[in-house]
């Protein structure tokens, strides 16, 4: 927050209380030093940080209902989407300790000042649960073993209830299962997608759940075979995306194997279809090493892979489902890196307005990347290892869905 608006804010929380204290009508009161116009204060408050905001709803009661508003969080939100400030993107760790960690702070902090971030212990993160999706500032929270998911807000604090099992009856603990959550814009409302594979009948089952039915409800079947290890599908653009094994001609799902074995697979969250989404053009297919994987950028689908066992190659989709809109971002050098995995080497998690990419390597340390000058600098934060969840979140104060 600026100065100017520190004291701006300051002035206005004192003629706002003086307000509310005044019976005098409004007509009389004219002679006083005049309150800024309502649309001039929302436009204000919609700028600030949420723990800001916060701290604000306790200042009047008309401001606690102006912050609460739903369009007010809607503009607040597509603020805090848009705002190219590092202030506004979250860096999100969660260890895998007895009692996990919740590590968060701005991304500019992580490399400038490791004492900003902080360790949120407003929930309890025991190692049941993991994070299996992130929108607009909610967390999609699984507990693998009970089947249960809960939705939670990490900068109000607020939660949801927890959702109905969304294991089967007859539920294979050896299945192969993966999430998605997203925002459905079609019915203005939050979707969790759950794909259960069972290996034995060679069938994946997708079970949708909208908040407000309560419960579980089943969908066409995934047309291929889920990879487990890339994690929950990338909503993008109103959709869900998954990296998913081919399936051959008799209908069986191909073996790990090279990049012309890989598919992503796309669910319109409103449709509720599934599409493919053709990969870039790539040369020297034969090169690319382990799994590519997805990611995203800039709400920007990205693909990523290993080439040559030297760099690190990323791409991003600048217009959802067209394979034309593939651009080459950059290519990153391993030398200089100490390698301990190789698949992949770096996944990236974050990409700045001037073009550096937040990276995070396989043994937990995070770096960034400046295409510039073609130099990595590490985070300076410690911290319990290893990692479970890692990924970039935007304040909002968005409630949980009920």
């Amino acid at each position: 927050m600026s100065p100017f608006t520190t004291v701006l804010l300051l002035l206005l929380c004192a003629r706002r209380r003086e307000h509310d204290r005044d019976p005098t009508p409004r007509a009389e009161a004219s002679p006083q030093s005049p309150i800024l116009p309502e649309e001039l204060i929302i436009e204000i408050l919609s700028w600030l940080p949420v723990k800001a905001l916060l701290q604000l709803k306790r200042v009047c009661k008309s401001w606690r209902s102006l912050i609460s508003d739903p369009q007010f969080v809607k503009k607040h939100l597509h603020r805090s989407i848009t705002d190219a400030r590092f202030s506004r993107r979250r860096f999100l760790l969660l260890t895998a300790s007895s009692q996990r960690q919740l590590l968060s702070g701005s991304v500019q902090g992580l490399f400038e000042n490791p004492s900003a971030i902080s360790v949120d212990a407003s929930f309890e993160f025991k190692c049941k649960y993991e994070i299996v999706g992130s929108c607009d500032g909610l967390l999609c929270l699984a507990d693998y073993a009970k089947g249960h998911l809960r939705i939670w807000n990490p900068f109000t604090r607020l939660r949801s209830k927890k959702l109905p099992c969304f294991h089967d009856s007859n539920h294979d603990p050896c299945c192969i299962t993966v999430f998605g959550f997203g925002f459905d814009h079609f019915t203005d409302n939050y979707k969790v997608v759950v794909i259960n594979y069972y290996i034995d009948r060679e069938e994946s089952i997708v079970k949708v759940y909208n908040f407000g039915a309560n419960s579980w409800r089943q969908i066409q079947n995934f047309p291929n075979v889920p990879l487990a290890y890339h994690g929950p599908g990338k909503f993008v653009s109103r959709t869900l995306n998954w990296a998913v094994a081919g399936i051959n001609n008799s209908g069986f799902p191909l073996g790990i194997g090279p990049l012309q074995q890989l598919e992503i697979v796309s669910l319109d969250l409103g449709k509720e279809t599934y599409s493919k989404l053709q990969l870039p053009d790539i040369e020297d297919k034969e090169l690319v090493f382990g799994w590519p994987m997805l990611s995203v950028l800039k709400d920007c689908l990205c693909f990523f892979y290993d080439y040559k066992e030297s760099y690190l190659v990323l791409w991003l989709m600048k217009e959802h489902g067209v394979r034309e809109s593939w651009t080459k971002l950059m290519t990153i050098p391993y030398m200089g890196l100490e390698r301990i995995n190789k698949f992949p080497f770096l996944s990236p998690l974050f990409l700045s307005d001037n073009g550096e990419v937040l990276l995070q390597n396989h043994s937990d340390e995070l770096v960034m990347y400046d295409p510039r000058d073609k130099k990595f600098e590490h985070a300076k934060i410690e911290v319990d290892k290893p990692w479970v969840d890692s990924m970039i979140y935007v304040e909002s104060l968005v409630s949980p869905p009920c």
